[in-house]
């Protein structure tokens, strides 16, 4: 019989029926895109913290090994109250009396973006005491120690500009906490740059021990990571450290310092010491904890 009758099963989906399976449907969505969020933000996190251990591991060994910039557009003159850095062609290794001493990293500093960024200074040095006489043979007294260094930064005070300021923007939002620097193990809020110099133990008066060298490493007073007016120009920055060696200048067994996210909840304690007389960069991952 040809009728009317529909078979059992049929019927379709009532309204409620399809709004509970579509809403079911989009939680199911959203719960996987926060969870793929979350590992990829995760994932940048720990990609940032490698980068930045590398890069800090890669400035002390630069200065282990004597790596500096091989500019030869400024001359460097000792005298008796600092460094004259200025422009001028000089042959490389020519600036008589002026040593490659080592280099500084500063932590948290702001740039224009909102993030955050690390500065790296290379430090110069005088290869003879103050007043000393570099230039005649036989008569130098060499620098054996920071408080006859005198060092400075390696750019010009005078004539064309020559920064040897390398900066790095932290990767994926990664930043240095608010005080978030300790010297051995205690909070030093004043604290937001660290020094690594060769220790001058070969600077005799026959001559310079080439090759690698023991580091020393120096936290500065004075100069607190996540200092607005540090951040631009790095004035202050500048004032600590060209030609200024006193008790700013602490020689520590350790620097730490905190670094957080603003995509994840986790946090890095980079610390920065000594193993068998060598410096190394080790960090500890915190979940969801500021270190």
């Amino acid at each position: 019989m040809k009728g009317g009758l529909k078979s059992v099963g049929s019927y379709g989906f009532t309204i409620i029926e399809t709004m509970i399976v579509l809403g079911v449907s989009s939680f199911l969505l959203l719960m996987a895109l926060v969870y793929v969020g979350g590992k990829q933000n995760s994932t940048e996190f720990y990609q940032a913290i490698n980068q930045l251990q590398l890069q800090i591991q890669s400035t002390i060994n630069d200065v282990t090994n004597g790596n500096y910039p091989g500019y030869t557009n400024f001359t460097c003159t000792p005298t008796s109250t600092g460094l004259s850095i200025v422009s001028g062609a000089t042959g490389q290794g020519q600036n008589l009396g002026c040593i490659f001493l080592g280099k500084a990293i500063q932590f948290g500093v702001s740039n224009a973006s909102g993030n955050q960024d690390m500065n790296i200074y290379t430090i110069v040095g005088s290869q003879c005491t103050q007043g000393g006489l570099c230039n005649q043979v036989g008569q130098e007294t060499y620098s054996k120690d920071i408080t006859d260094v005198l060092p400075a930064i390696l750019r010009t005070t005078s004539g064309p500009v020559v920064d040897t300021t390398q900066t790095i923007e932290l990767e994926y939002g990664l930043y240095v906490i608010n005080n978030g620097m300790y010297i051995n193990g205690v909070k030093a809020d004043t604290t937001g740059v660290v020094v690594f110099t060769q220790s001058l133990t070969g600077n005799t008066n026959s001559n310079l021990i080439t090759g690698p060298q023991s580091i020393l490493m120096w936290s500065i007073n004075g100069t607190s990571a996540n200092n607005e007016s540090e951040a631009t120009g790095g004035n202050s920055v500048i004032n600590y450290l060209d030609n200024d060696y006193n008790n700013d200048w602490v020689n520590p067994d350790s620097v730490e310092v905190c670094l957080s996210s603003s995509t994840t909840k986790q946090s890095s304690l980079f610390t920065i010491g000594y193993n068998n007389d060598k410096l190394v960069v080790t960090d500890q991952i915190y979940g969801d904890t500021i270190c």
